[in-house]
């Protein structure tokens, strides 16, 4: 996690909010460019993954989404908050998925993996990009690899998704939060529904919002683990539920998935009703 405290190793506050307008196109099984803020593009030239890394990534596999239940205890990892207060969150009148993050951020890129992961479960994304968090003297895990939503697209029957990246991985500006998006993460992104945000310091990324019935802040687990590797090698490899990179990425959208099936009554039934995910519930 990242937030504005400067003792937590998972910190930085947003500098920045700037209202801008999303314009969404509603088709409800067409691809459709993710609902994201306006702005610029990604800090290392945009590399467009490979369509055989994305279909690694997004594919469903419940079987070894199973085995990695099996292996891993879902105590393991981070888990997400849920709220039963609050007005169901949509967009395009299906519940909404809302991510907010950084290019430089080493727990942004963590997450992704996992939201990638879980969305691949209820929709089609596609257009994902490859990038690094920041290398820069003093940073924590530094250039650790990922995937970027900034010219993601996404399709489903059951839920939307919209994504903001606020920043490049050498901290320029990226792309701004609307007015719409800034109030849901003002609203939200604080202790009293994120008790790991630290009282008075809310901005915290990465920032997950299922629906407004599960938070995030943070990512499931660490960065540390994906050191070294390359996006290729991590994508490959979400075949092997032995793997240790695996079941950190796969465990963690085992729980983002088990969040969404609740927004959307368990369906799709493959993924709703698999073992991992019923477990979770």
């Amino acid at each position: 996690m990242v937030t504005a405290a400067a003792t937590s190793k998972r910190s930085a506050s947003l500098a920045w909010v700037a209202a801008a307008v999303v314009v969404a196109i509603v088709v409800a099984l067409v691809v459709v460019k993710v609902a994201r803020g306006s702005g610029g593009t990604s800090g290392l030239g945009d590399v467009s993954a490979s369509a055989t890394l994305q279909r690694e990534v997004t594919s469903p596999n419940m079987a070894v989404a199973n085995a990695v239940a099996l292996a891993v205890s879902s105590s393991a990892l981070t888990p997400l908050t849920h709220v039963a207060d609050q007005p169901l969150l949509t967009l395009n009148a299906k519940p909404d998925v809302f991510y907010v993050g950084a290019e430089w951020c080493p727990f942004c890129a963590a997450q992704r993996w996992a939201l990638a992961v879980a969305l691949g479960r209820f929709g089609t994304l596609s257009h994902l990009d490859l990038a690094w968090s920041s290398d820069a003297v003093g940073e924590a895990y530094p250039r650790t690899p990922t995937l970027s939503f900034v010219h993601a697209t996404y399709s489903s029957p059951s839920i939307s998704f919209e994504s903001v990246e606020t920043a490049t991985r050498t901290h320029q500006p990226l792309q701004v939060l609307s007015a719409r998006q800034q109030a849901i993460f003002s609203q939200y992104d604080q202790h009293r529904f994120l008790p790991a945000n630290q009282p008075g310091y809310p901005g915290s990324i990465p920032f997950l919002d299922l629906g407004n019935r599960y938070f995030q802040a943070g990512s499931n687990f660490l960065p540390g683990i994906l050191s070294g590797l390359t996006q290729e090698t991590i994508a490959a490899g979400l075949a092997t539920a032995s793997n240790p990179v695996t079941q950190d990425i796969v465990g963690a959208a085992n729980q983002i998935t088990a969040g969404i099936c609740s927004l959307t009554n368990s369906q799709p039934t493959s993924v709703c009703h698999a073992p991992a995910i019923t477990s979770i519930k």
